[in-house]
């Protein structure tokens, strides 16, 4: 309201260069019960400092391992023989995570869920 001005000498840096690094993960318990919906979520993470762009994480669910995500998530299932690879487009910006819910139900047998990612 005064008009008064500060300035603050070297108050930030500018690099050069630089990239992005995409990390995924699956968040969620390690124990389910049989036949109850658990949700777990797919963590796309980006630690670097340039913005990702378009990354598509995947997710494998075995057979045996039913799955749902909510109505707004866009995902593509891609049938394999012993299992399911559900891809999610992400677009992620620097320093910054974009997390996915998908509920399974297990019938009972012991599973692992694999996820992993691409981006140009």
């Amino acid at each position: 309201p005064d008009n008064t001005t500060t300035t603050l000498t070297g108050g930030f840096t500018v690099e050069q260069g630089g990239a992005a690094q995409i990390s995924v993960d699956i968040i969620g318990r390690d124990k389910i019960r049989i036949g109850t919906p658990q949700t777990y979520y797919l963590a796309v993470v980006n630690r670097g400092n340039l913005d990702a762009g378009s990354v598509n994480a995947f997710v494998f669910v075995p057979t045996g391992v039913s799955w749902s995500v909510p109505t707004d998530v866009v995902v593509t299932p891609y049938q394999q023989p012993d299992g399911t690879v559900l891809s999610f487009y992400e677009s992620v910006n620097a320093a910054a995570s974009s997390f996915v819910p998908i509920s399974l139900v297990s019938s009972g047998s012991l599973f692992t869920l694999q996820a992993w990612s691409q981006f140009k």
